[in-house]
């Protein structure tokens, strides 16, 4: 965190937060089948509706 602060006030950057979800955007397809994957080794059976 004090490296962030560091760059901001040294660079004269603005800081903008890229609020919780900003992550999860990327890759939706990749973790849809990561999590799917994890409940079939739990013994669950889940399919993906298109929506």
């Amino acid at each position: 965190m004090l490296i962030v602060i560091y760059h901001i006030l040294k660079d004269g950057i603005v800081f903008k937060d890229l609020v919780a979800d900003y992550y999860n955007q990327f890759n939706k397809e990749r973790k849809i089948n990561a999590y799917l994957k994890k409940l079939k080794a739990l013994g669950w059976k889940a399919s993906v509706a298109a929506a």
